[in-house]
């Protein structure tokens, strides 16, 4: 039996997104390290797919949780924000891709934030608004290649990082 099942889900790509996390981009890394070292080589920012309906990975309320806990100590984090160690895309519209899926701050809408190590908009010539199938791999936490569970202390604060700002 394998440790891993594969979920297909359906969407459009927002290519004009808000722009916050690429601005964030340094101070994001900083927080993130931590659970995911990978995070300093990912393309600044995010690809945004709003889904057709809700996904969500597996035991996302607890990491939400725990990502609010390490984050309580500076004000952050207060929607769970993390990179989900049980699941990422290996699949964008049938081609082969490596992404994570970064967690929190859509206050319920069904959008799904991913980060890579390639800019995926640009690679895949994805459209504003087009249509996005994405291949989600769910695993079990502490697999090769996921990042960890959120830590239990907070990232480091960036000289002018965000400090008026909730990441």
């Amino acid at each position: 039996m394998s440790d891993f099942k594969t979920i297909r889900v359906h969407g459009v790509y927002i290519g004009h997104a808000s722009g916050y996390s690429s601005t964030h981009w340094n101070q994001i890394c900083a927080d993130h390290e931590l659970e995911f070292p990978r995070i300093h080589q990912c393309h600044p920012g995010t690809l945004n797919v709003e889904l057709s309906e809700r996904y969500e990975p597996p035991e996302q309320e607890r990491y939400k949780s725990m990502a609010r806990a390490h984050g309580a100590p500076l004000g952050w984090y207060e929607d769970g924000n993390h990179i989900s160690p049980s699941a990422k895309v290996i699949e964008i519209n049938g081609k082969a891709i490596e992404a994570w899926i970064y967690c929190g701050g859509h206050n319920g809408k069904p959008v799904l934030e991913l980060i890579s190590e390639i800019r995926i908009a640009h690679r895949l010539s994805l459209n504003d608004r087009g249509a996005v199938t994405l291949l989600i791999r769910e695993v079990p936490e502490g697999s090769e290649g996921m990042p960890s569970p959120p830590p239990r202390v907070p990232g480091k604060i960036l000289a002018g990082g965000l400090a008026d700002d909730n990441p």
